[in-house]
């Protein structure tokens, strides 16, 4: 199978990822999911690369368009067995559907 998320590593010298990214395809965005220790807040995370699950939700709000300018666009989803469930309070057309995650590149 083919990954759907991305590693994110906090340094070159860290074995251990900080946490995964992946390209959402209700808001368009790259969202980051930290689940180090280290991390403040962080999620739990089932291991799999190709079948994510995190928990608990994931709430987006800010986002950086394109041309650099921050916007606000609400994006709550939970991300389960590589797909995710987006919420019915995301600010989206994906709003309280459910998808398969995409492959990353």
């Amino acid at each position: 199978m083919t990954a759907v998320i991305k590693p994110y590593f906090a340094s070159d010298d860290n074995a251990d990822p900080y946490g995964y990214t992946f390209k959402c395809p209700g808001c368009l965005e790259s969202h980051y999911i930290p689940t180090s220790h280290a991390s403040k807040c962080h999620w739990t995370f089932n291991g799999s690369l190709t079948s994510p699950t995190f928990s608990p939700s994931i709430l987006c709000h800010e986002v950086k368009w394109p041309d650099g300018s921050i916007g606000f666009r609400r994006c709550h989803f939970f991300v389960r067995d590589g797909r995710i469930e987006f919420c019915g309070d995301s600010d989206h057309e994906l709003a309280g559907r459910t998808v398969d995650m995409q492959v990353v590149q």
